[in-house]
């Protein structure tokens, strides 16, 4: 069975972290994230497990090894978005960002400024 949320977080990192972990419990695996939505499938309550980390304060391109870097590890990723920062056209500036970080444009880190870390636990956790 899968289900579809439509949700928005204003504590985008700790907020949604826990709203996770609280639907994995209920046996709901994340499979997919939009702008808005997140999309679950069923599975055993407690399997998994999710931690929401910030990479808007890097460039895209460490961003993008350091989400490759997890998955080599295992771990199942997925961008998600804040959507906070002024926008013109497809140019998007982020003052938390550091260096080159602070400038986004589309399709690089654009809406990726945050990244989900899936994780399976183990028989015994």
């Amino acid at each position: 069975m899968t289900k579809r949320v439509i949700r928005y977080f204003l504590n985008f990192k700790d907020g949604q972290e826990k709203w996770l972990n609280e639907m994995a419990a209920k046996g709901w695996r994340l499979v997919k994230c939009g702008q808005l939505t997140y999309y679950f499938e069923n599975c055993i309550p407690g399997e998994y497990e999710y931690k929401v980390e910030f990479v808007a304060d890097r460039s895209y391109a460490k961003s993008k090894e350091y989400k490759e870097y997890l998955e080599s590890l295992g771990y199942k990723s997925f961008y998600k978005n804040v959507n906070v920062g002024f926008f013109l056209g497809k140019v998007k500036w982020r003052p938390w960002g550091k260096g080159a970080g602070q400038i986004t444009t589309a399709p690089g880190s654009f809406l990726k400024e945050l990244i989900i870390i899936e994780k399976k636990k183990a028989v015994n956790e």
